[in-house]
């Protein structure tokens, strides 16, 4: 089956340090990603052994050829450079830690970009962060029946994560713009700046707490998750489990997924996985 998602790119942030983790990354993606009219590339700021990447055929490596800084500069100028060559008008922009766990549900993406388009949103942010907070934003009314209007808020401008880099579909042009107006880092446009919120002129959204798409910190998948089923497996530079000092449920698909990958991928005998499994 196809769907008329022609016009969006997935696009996934690495750095040079870290391609090993995106070709793990993509191997999952493509197991429940598998349509013959999707579009995929990633963005690094440089690729060591470009000739060693597994997916060619089926994805756009882009390279900014910025220099790697420790503080993550090299993030917006990467972003800067590389997005032009990019042909489609919106990105759904993901982390390259962020592991797909199930099937997307490509139907409803195609009424969220058929929304966003006719709405002309900039920012539809995917992450669940704000909690109970976003009630408290105000309500975007849905101008049809594709969605009820009770989904989705306009993110509030103070917010701290305002730009979150939690999976999100970006209207390509206006990321473009912030990377021709500020110089930041991956943390810096997460924990948006102050002076991105205070010259903020884009039309940014969030869906309601209920929409579940991040499923690390959950024990099963719920059927009614929102588009994507996803988890986050890093944090502060190792693998996010128990073995690395954070206090987690073994029970959670986080930690049974970094668990199935050490086993199956045979990462404890890798060495370039040596950083994130730390104590693992």
């Amino acid at each position: 089956m196809t769907y008329n998602i022609d016009n969006l790119r997935f696009v996934f942030f690495t750095n040079e340090n870290n391609t090993h983790l995106i070709e793990l990354t993509l191997k999952y993606f493509f197991e429940y990603n598998n349509l013959e009219n999707i579009k995929i590339s990633v963005i690094s700021n440089n690729y060591k052994n470009f000739e060693a990447l597994s997916f060619k055929d089926r994805v756009e490596y882009l390279s900014g050829n910025v220099e790697f800084e420790d503080r993550g500069q090299h993030f917006s100028e990467s972003l800067r450079r590389t997005l032009p060559d990019i042909k489609e008008d919106y990105i759904f922009f993901f982390c390259d830690d962020y592991f797909f766990i199930s099937n997307t549900k490509f139907d409803d993406l195609e009424k969220l970009m058929h929304l966003i388009v006719k709405e002309d949103i900039d920012y539809f942010g995917f992450d669940g962060i704000a909690g109970q907070e976003v009630y408290a934003w105000a309500p975007f009314a849905v101008s049809d029946t594709s969605f009820p209007n009770d989904y989705f808020y306009y993110r509030d401008n103070d917010y701290r994560y305002l730009y979150s880099v939690q999976p999100t579909i970006w209207k390509k042009s206006s990321l473009l713009k912030l990377t021709d107006t500020f110089k930041f880092s991956l943390h810096e446009l997460d924990e948006t700046m102050p002076t991105m919120k205070s010259q903020n002129t884009f039309k940014c959204l969030a869906k309601n707490n209920m929409l579940t798409t991040f499923m690390s910190t959950v024990l099963s998948v719920p059927e009614n998750y929102f588009i994507i089923s996803y988890c986050e497996i890093v944090r502060h530079g190792v693998f996010w489990h128990p073995t690395n000092g954070f206090h987690l449920d073994p029970n959670w698909l986080g930690i049974k997924l970094i668990d199935k990958l050490v086993q199956e991928e045979n990462l404890s005998n890798n060495i370039a996985f040596k950083k994130l499994l730390h104590a693992l």
